[in-house]
């Protein structure tokens, strides 16, 4: 603590640094006047209930303008008891000075509840009006009106204040974001079902086939399948999933193998032969050739090359070679983990033709 200041709101006490000592008699007695006339007035109250205003109207200018005058008024009116006891104004107004020097050079003193003489804000101003002998006579009564018609200005602005206009919600985004939330639901429940759940949903992909079942299912084998079934029956559930999906709806997200040949050749196998297949058909889409130059990217980048141009020929909209799996990445660097598997397989010119 550097400065003098009262401190408290109902049981208020005067609090002065170590230095204190080393003031002089006329300097002891000015503090003590100053920081008594806070307490006889009542201002650390006053105070504590304009910060109480601004933190509630914190988005109000008039409010941060209130506590700063009332501030300045409780230390007018205290400089006014000071030089009313008979301190000479000179000396008071170096007072004032080294105090709010040794405040600015130790800083760090808690402003809550507290009133020290060095506050106020406007230093410059009080000094020239007590060197100037204008040191305003305001009495309790009318620093307490003052105060009031603040308050009643500040409730007339706020009440004045227009309502802001409701904001006018995006349909588009308001969908994406419904979206987002449901698909989110989604990938949470499915990763948390039981084992009784899984198989029973498993059966019933066995039926239908669809999407929506075997996106579920995949989630879970991904997220906690191996934890719950065990490696082997987690991957051969996957893989049958997996491949009821590359037969039947090979333009499908959910087409995409996750794992590397030799954790799986046997389903690795069967999903190169269908793809095949696909690919074969001269008519099948852009969509279905990338898909399987992703698949075969891993294995046969020179394959998957030339599925990919292929699929450009049908749909130049469609997918591209400098997305599909990383492909020329991982012809020129071998950016697979399974770097057995990254060398170019050679297609012949009949193969090529036929993709």
């Amino acid at each position: 603590m550097s400065a003098p200041c009262a401190v408290g709101v109902w049981r208020a006490h005067v609090v002065v640094p170590r230095t204190w000592r080393t003031w002089s008699r006329a300097g002891r007695d000015a503090v003590l006047a100053h920081e008594l006339a806070h307490v006889q007035r009542r201002d650390l109250l006053v105070a504590f209930a304009t910060r109480v205003n601004r933190a509630v109207f914190w988005f109000h200018p008039v409010a941060w303008w209130l506590e700063r005058r009332i501030a300045a008024t409780a230390e007018q009116a205290c400089d006014e008891v000071v030089l009313s006891s008979g301190q000479d104004p000179q000396r008071y107004a170096s007072l004032l000075v080294d105090m709010a020097t040794a405040l600015k050079s130790r800083s760090g003193r808690v402003a809550w509840q507290s009133i020290g003489m060095a506050d106020g804000g406007d230093l410059e101003s009080r000094v020239d009006r007590v060197l100037a002998g204008e040191v305003p006579r305001l009495s309790r009564w009318r620093a307490a009106g003052v105060m009031c018609m603040s308050a009643a200005a500040l409730v007339v602005a706020v009440a004045c204040q227009q309502a802001p206009a409701a904001l006018t919600p995006n349909p588009e985004v308001t969908a994406e974001i419904e979206d987002y939330q449901a698909r989110e639901a989604k990938w949470k429940a499915d990763k948390t079902m039981t084992l009784e759940q899984v198989n029973a949903m498993a059966e019933a992909f066995a039926d239908k086939k669809d999407s929506e079942t075997a996106q579920s299912l995949l989630t879970f084998y991904m997220e906690r399948g191996q934890a719950l079934m065990g490696w082997n029956a987690m991957v051969a559930a996957r893989r049958t999933v997996l491949l009821s999906m590359i037969e039947q709806k090979p333009e499908s997200s959910l087409t995409h193998w996750p794992i590397e040949p030799r954790f799986d050749p046997t389903g690795w196998a069967e999903a190169k032969r269908l793809w095949l297949a696909h690919v074969a058909n001269q008519d099948v889409t852009a969509k279905v050739r990338g898909n399987a130059a992703t698949f075969f990217g891993r294995t046969e980048p020179a394959r998957a090359e030339q599925l990919l141009l292929r699929a450009v020929t049908i749909d130049a909209d469609g997918p591209q070679p400098r997305i599909a799996g990383g492909l020329y990445s991982t012809v020129i660097i071998g950016a697979t983990s399974d770097n057995d598997n990254t060398r170019v397989t050679e297609v012949s010119r009949e193969e090529a033709d036929g993709m």
